[in-house]
């Protein structure tokens, strides 16, 4: 393994063997009437025991990938996928049954926030005895106490027994000493999806510091993209023990949302009676009655469309916004154009942070329109586009999540003219650009 290399997995396996009896050294007839005791039929327990024995699962399936130092990376995909299993090898809480993994450095890991806190102890003494069990000295927990205890912000409660804490404080504590670790490498699992709005936000920070402004490497499991996407610049999408995707975080968790949504269209609907009209597609619903959305509500969309106007000879995408406030302070508008077919892949994404943007204020009510160069052209076919709202705090640098909505809107692109051209090439392209083509030689 090279220096820059902090992570590497080679064909990691693992098994684990699901309902095995032989492991408790219990004999057969105590097994018998144990699950007697708790209702098994007994008239199934052979044909039960028959199966269990000989059923295995494998967890990870010859999985192999490289992290460098430093890098921050998300995996993702559903439970039961093999995410856990890999964090637990490369913790080394568990080895693979097969395959071999290399970690370089001193590991921390972030598996359940509050692991070890002893209820009858203080919040000052628990910070001792938990950073003790993350692997922190008593030297290194006492030059960081007082920045544990400012984060936490439990400070007139350092000399209670945490048992009188409310969980929103206890969970603060454990996060405040968990997150001043200085590992080489350090893996979070799910932790940043507890406590008040106000306090995840401040451990998205926390995490973004520790991922950007040291050497140490993050590997970071959530099932909160936006999340995976503030966090993290690559994305390992795991699924049925196998690695599916690993690459970009913007592209793997937009393949993984879509397959979500197509997962749940495949679920079998309800019954319908033929006189009842089909269902609406999403991108077919007016986006203000739209309720799949997420975000806090700080500022929303309405209505959005995308037109060519024939006029300028432009695309011009146009959302009308609303918002409770009379202005909106470092408004952050996120359009991504998907070609309808193409799992995965965006034709373009209109950020307002790139090339100048929005103001740094804007109305509480308006309309935003952007428009794309003279000489692009989308390529005939049906598009969807995903919308985002955010904001930027200016004091932390934090952008939160205003409204977010999948396939907020749709549009279509006839076969028509594309600069000058009546008649369009049959490649794979998704868009076209005005081009300039020269030859020089001699005869």
């Amino acid at each position: 393994m090279n220096a820059t290399t902090s992570i590497r997995v080679e064909d990691v396996s693992k098994r684990y063997e699901i309902g095995s009896v032989t492991r408790l050294n219990l004999s057969d007839e105590i097994v018998y009437h144990l699950r007697r005791l708790i209702g098994m039929n007994p008239d199934t327990l052979s044909k039960v025991d028959k199966v269990v024995r000989d059923r295995e699962f494998w967890a990870l399936k010859d999985v192999s990938f490289e992290i460098k130092q430093g890098e921050a990376v998300a995996l993702i995909g559903a439970n039961g996928a093999g995410k856990s299993t890999m964090l637990k090898i490369l913790s080394r809480i568990t080895t693979p049954t097969a395959g071999r993994i290399l970690v370089a450095g001193r590991v921390g890991t972030m598996l359940e926030v509050g692991t070890g806190f002893h209820p009858e102890m203080t919040g000052r003494e628990n910070i001792f005895l938990n950073g003790a069990i993350l692997g922190m000295s008593r030297r290194e927990i006492e030059r960081k106490f007082d920045a544990i205890v400012e984060f936490s912000g439990v400070g007139r409660f350092l000399d209670t027994p945490v048992k009188r804490y409310s969980s929103g404080m206890y969970v603060r504590l454990a996060f405040a000493v968990a997150s001043h670790l200085e590992p080489d490498v350090l893996i979070v699992d799910e932790v940043l999806s507890v406590g008040d709005a106000l306090f995840q936000a401040k451990c998205i920070e926390r995490m973004k510091s520790i991922a950007t402004n040291s050497h140490t490497t993050v590997i970071f499991v959530s099932h909160s993209m936006a999340s995976v996407r503030s966090l993290c610049a690559r994305s390992i999408w795991f699924e049925d023990g196998c690695i599916l995707m690993d690459g970009d975080s913007e592209e793997v968790t937009d393949a993984y949302l879509q397959k979500q949504e197509a997962l749940k269209g495949a679920r079998a609907p309800a019954p319908r009676l033929a006189s009842q009209p089909p269902p609406a597609v999403k991108s077919e619903i007016p986006l203000r009655a739209r309720t799949d959305r997420v975000g806090d509500g700080r500022w929303r969309a309405e209505n959005a469309a995308m037109r060519f106007d024939k006029a300028c000879g432009q695309w011009l995408c146009s959302l009308d916004y609303t918002s409770e406030q009379s202005e909106i302070v470092g408004a952050i508008l996120v359009v991504v154009v998907h070609r309808e077919g193409v799992p995965g892949k965006c034709v373009v994404v209109l950020d307002s942070r790139c090339m100048g943007g929005l103001p740094a204020r804007i109305p509480g009510k308006g309309t935003i329109q952007v428009a794309l160069p003279r000489d692009f052209a989308f390529a005939p076919g049906r598009y969807f586009c995903d919308l985002t709202c955010k904001t930027r705090v200016a004091r932390t640098g934090y952008e939160g999540f205003a409204d977010q909505v999948r396939s907020a809107f749709a549009f279509r692109v006839d076969d028509s003219p594309v600069f000058g051209w009546h008649r369009l090439p049959l490649t794979p392209g998704l868009m076209h650009v005005q081009q300039e083509w020269k030859v020089e030689g001699t005869p």
